[in-house]
């Protein structure tokens, strides 16, 4: 009998093993090996050109990584490129979902003008300018005036980097206003970039960004951490502007690059589904025995309104979520208004009616 309860929980829990899923993926695959590709916006979805036209070692390429494609950005012999926007990423409105999480890779490989590194991406709006955004990410060593600020920290006196800069950015509006935090891992005396005089001994690695966007409460909180690595510690939440919603299919990222990098898996997607269902922790509109799994596999997990496994709506997976479950089970949500179980509800019943029928035999 044991093992046949084991058998059903694992059961129960496989519909929300399957709830987060990538919905708006670039990975550069698609695309043919190249060593100056000059992507259009309307044509590809993409668009970066060269700063002032300067040809010295300026090129966007589609490279080989080991097995995959990943878009290369040099323009370590000149100004820097940028596009605006340089993504059309055709995002989730905020209507979607309780949370967008938009996230890329990036290798930071070498400067621009000689200690000088810019990267730094920002979504917005597709009928908004770039700096009217919901979030700016970015990574700065050093100072150059065309790549404007944020600056990374100086040794006091001279031009020259002491450290990196990692920093999360949002738009309070309505006018040029911004909030700005550190994200956390990076500063003063942190290189992650080779330089030849500060920091020889630095070997280029990969990073994973992650961006999270609160759409109840229209906030954004952001962390960058060693791709594969164990994911570091989020910024505090940041107010952003509650008018920016991307309502409609739009949402685009600009970019300011300067130096060289590689760049993989950019992605934008919905997670939690709409906000304001009690109960319904795996976020399917129906409440029922999933909903318990749902609790139980996210048991822990913080963050914004209605994540996975959050049944009362109040940010944090606990114990009370159980509570709500069992409150509102059977409730189901949306257009319809019957209540029907869900399919792995199905196979719970299933399994007991096998259950009784093996009894009576027995009898």
């Amino acid at each position: 009998m044991r093992k046949v309860l084991v058998s059903l929980m694992v059961l129960s829990l496989v519909p929300a093993l399957a709830t987060a899923a990538v919905t708006n993926p670039e990975g550069f695959e698609g695309y043919a090996l190249t060593t100056d590709w000059n992507p259009t916006l309307a044509v590809e979805g993409w668009n970066i050109v060269k700063m002032y036209g300067v040809d010295d070692g300026q090129l966007a390429s589609i490279v080989d990584d080991g097995g995959t494609q990943i878009l290369d950005i040099n323009s370590q012999g000149g100004y820097g490129m940028v596009g605006s926007p340089m993504w059309d990423a055709d995002g989730p409105p905020d209507s979607a979902a309780a949370v967008t999480k938009s996230g890329f890779d990036i290798k930071p490989i070498s400067h621009s003008m000689g200690n000088q590194f810019v990267a730094k991406f920002a979504r917005h709006p597709d009928t908004n300018p770039w700096y009217q955004c919901t979030w700016e990410v970015g990574i700065r060593v050093g100072k150059w005036s065309d790549f404007g600020t944020p600056y990374g920290p100086l040794v006091e006196g001279t031009s020259e980097p002491n450290g990196t800069y990692v920093y999360l950015r949002t738009w309070v509006g309505p006018e040029e206003t911004y909030t700005e935090t550190p994200i956390p891992g990076y500063g003063v005396g942190e290189f992650i970039i080779p330089h030849a005089v500060i920091a020889p001994d630095v070997i280029p690695e990969w990073y994973t960004v992650e961006i999270e966007e609160d759409n109840v409460l229209s906030k954004t909180r952001a962390r960058m951490y060693l791709r594969g690595g164990t994911p570091s510690t989020w910024t505090d939440w940041m107010d952003h502007n509650a008018a920016v919603t991307y309502a409609g299919t739009e949402g685009q990222v600009f970019g300011w690059m300067g130096g060289q990098m590689q760049m993989d898996n950019w992605y934008i997607e919905s997670e939690g589904g709409p906000a304001g269902n009690p109960g319904d922790a795996n976020n399917d509109d129906v409440v029922s025995a999933d909903d318990y799994g749902s609790v139980q596999l996210n048991f822990g997990a913080t963050g914004a309104v209605n994540i996975p496994g959050d049944a009362n709506l109040d940010g944090v997976v606990s114990a009370d979520d159980y509570g709500s479950v069992q409150v509102y089970f059977g409730t189901v949500y949306g257009a319809g208004g019957a209540s029907v179980p869900e399919p792995a509800t199905m196979l719970l019943l299933g399994a007991g009616s096998l259950l009784l029928l093996k009894r009576k035999r027995k009898s």
